[in-house]
């Protein structure tokens, strides 16, 4: 995942993030495998975006809701619609997703408030399963566990 920011006049404190691109990078040097880049903007009035290695008590520890402060959701195109698929190797029988856990990046000084890029970049084809068609749902929580606007990509074509 790449991340820029800067600052900005945003006075939301709740964060909000938009699509800027899609793009399907295929067949990664020494695999098989192709990824997803998915390019989105965010802004947050006071700029608490991000944990630090030591926000590991709760609700921040592993395994609790906001371990993870990137929410993404992966779909696949199944008939006319698309559905969350199980991951073939959880034991609960979890979705397939590609949570992460964004490190600090609240600016320094007075100016809280924050605006920038984020580039994250998923599998295409996690566990094999070759889809041909996938989507993706992602929002953003910040430290007071405000949760962002839901981002849906459009459709994203995996055709070989």
């Amino acid at each position: 995942m790449a991340i820029a920011c800067k600052k900005s006049n945003n006075t939301s404190i709740i964060p909000q993030i938009k699509l800027t691109k899609t793009n399907v990078i295929k067949k990664i040097a020494g695999t098989q495998d192709s990824v997803v880049l998915i390019t989105f903007t965010y802004t947050d009035g006071d700029g608490d975006i991000g944990l630090s290695p030591t926000d590991t008590y709760p609700p921040f520890g592993f395994g609790q809701e906001f371990f993870y402060n990137l929410k993404v959701d992966y779909y696949v195109k199944s008939g006319t619609g698309y559905t969350k698929r199980v991951n073939p190797f959880s034991p609960t029988k979890d979705t397939i997703h590609f949570n992460e856990r964004i490190g600090n990046i609240t600016p320094s000084g007075k100016n809280k408030a924050i605006e920038g890029e984020f580039t994250l970049i998923v599998p295409a084809n996690p566990f094999s399963i070759n889809p041909t068609d996938v989507k993706f749902e992602i929002e953003l929580i910040d430290r007071a566990k405000n949760r962002s606007n839901k981002l849906n990509t459009n459709s994203i074509l995996l055709i070989p």
